[in-house]
């Protein structure tokens, strides 16, 4: 149950004679009315109140629920003195933060702001109730205030039962139909009211106020705990990247051969493109450092570069007239199994300058900020003849072959890329980006291809589930 459940079923215990006893020794809710109702004519004779025209009756129809024999129904307004706020009243430009006297408007705030205008205040024998027409906001006011801006119902009871009716009418807007900036006293000035005798009144009032902190703690958990499971899954899913890029999510197998053997194909693959003329001979990188590894791997794994494994922001050779995919940021996700819209079609010679090339089977990373990191990063797939042009905020990597692509992007959604990755970003606040040689050239662990696959299989199994993951 949530919170604010829990106060709304304290709240209707109450009401309902339900949450504390009732005692021969308090008398009977007649006797309390009779002596309000004396009260207002005295106040009418008197000349402070005007005399209104009588409430209809409460009949059986109305009654929402059966209450104790010694309580009694009564209407809003036949219990409380709806009292005229406009002599009391100063404009929301007159508020200041700082003053003498507090200003009460029909804002969530309890208090508004203050004045010093000693002529608006409003001097009240017992506690009131502020109700706001507009915003459904209802208030126990004991202390004397100025009434800020419009919007504002001003309920003074005739005796001091104002806590015990400021709970009960909390429990009655709750359950009101909200009408959005409209006018709502009128739907609640008739409203009809469980009336308990006075000391089992202040009983009921005393038990929720013994009760509020413990529900406020309670509130202050499931938030908590609320906050938790939104952070938790994502934690989750990072921490079981982590363990896929470092060799523990699945067994290694003899079978599967070495990263060696495999790096060693994609190389002479490398080779025979540079041979024919199809990619250009790169610049020969330094060995990578041991002393720089950020985690160990498996024997029978690799460490490796992206641009050892294939294309780092290739170009493509395409006829302009030919019909190709525009891929604009907005079509990336975070989630991996996501695949960007492949139906905005455009003419190539409309993308080749201005935009990054990319082509079928292309991995495409955001390298600015906050989209990198939000994680917006896919596998291209069902491009429009095989190719297209994307967003220039993004990197590409083409593969030369012998690779699960889903592998590469998780290796680029891990937290160890993404953390090593954002602190080199360069640039102002705003436009930071991750530099070509970050997304090139930092450590890649390569399994062997059939260790890719199963990982990459162990993953889409656990991800599949994290929609129906609760706490």
């Amino acid at each position: 149950m949530k919170a604010q459940d829990l106060k709304n079923s304290i709240l209707q215990q109450a009401i309902q004679g339900r949450l504390v006893e009732q005692r021969p020794e308090d008398g009977t809710a007649e006797e309390l009315y009779q002596k309000i109702q004396a009260e207002k004519q005295k106040l009418i004779k008197e000349g402070k109140i005007k005399k209104e025209k009588p409430l209809p009756p409460i009949t059986e129809d109305e009654i929402p629920f059966d209450i104790p024999e010694t309580w009694k129904w009564a209407r809003l307004e036949d219990i409380v003195s709806s009292i005229p706020t406009k002599k009391h009243q100063i404009l929301q430009s007159q508020i200041d933060k700082k003053g003498k006297y507090p200003v009460v408007s029909q804002s969530s705030s309890l208090i508004e702001g203050y004045c010093n205008n000693e002529d608006k205040i409003f001097f009240h024998k017992y506690p009131v109730l502020i109700f706001g027409d507009h915003t459904k906001c209802i208030k126990f006011i004991d202390f004397d205030f100025v009434v800020g801006a419009d919007g504002v119902k001003l309920l003074e009871p005739y005796c001091d039962y104002g806590k015990y009716l400021y709970y009960t009418l909390t429990y009655f807007i709750i359950n009101m139909t909200d009408r959005g900036y409209s006018r709502h006293y009128q739907f609640i000035k008739n409203q009809e009211i469980p009336l308990p005798p006075l000391g089992e009144q202040k009983r009921i009032v005393a038990k929720i106020e013994e009760l509020e902190p413990l529900i406020n703690q309670y509130d202050q958990a499931e938030q908590e705990l609320s906050v938790l499971n939104d952070k938790f899954p994502e934690q989750l899913k990072k921490s079981i990247l982590q363990q896929a890029i470092q060799g523990k999510l699945v067994e290694q197998r003899p079978e599967d051969g070495t990263a060696e053997e495999l790096y060693q194909k994609i190389q002479a693959e490398k080779q025979k493109l540079i041979k024919e003329g199809k990619i250009k001979k790169e610049k020969t990188l330094p060995p990578i450092n041991p002393n720089e590894l950020p985690f160990d791997i498996p024997e029978t794994w690799k460490w490796v570069r992206l641009s050892d494994l294939g294309l780092i922001n290739p170009r493509n050779n395409i006829p302009d007239e030919k019909e190709v995919t525009f891929i604009p940021m907005n079509c990336l996700y975070n989630e991996i199994s996501k695949t960007p819209n492949t139906n905005n079609k455009k003419i190539w010679k409309d993308l080749k300058k201005g935009y990054t090339h990319v082509a079928e089977n292309d991995i495409i990373l955001a390298k600015i900020t906050p989209c990198f990191e939000n994680g917006k990063s896919a596998i291209l797939k069902n491009l429009i003849n095989g190719f297209g042009g994307a967003t220039t905020e993004v990197h590409v990597f083409r593969s030369l072959g012998h690779l699960n692509l889903k592998y590469v992007l998780l290796y680029l959604k891990s937290p160890i890329f993404m953390g090593y990755a954002t602190k080199h970003m360069t640039g102002t606040a705003g436009q930071k980006r991750v530099p070509t040689e970050v997304f090139a050239n930092y450590y890649f662990p390569l399994p062997p291809l059939e260790e890719q696959n199963r990982i990459v299989e162990k993953i889409e199994k656990i991800f599949a589930n994290f929609e129906n993951l609760i706490i």
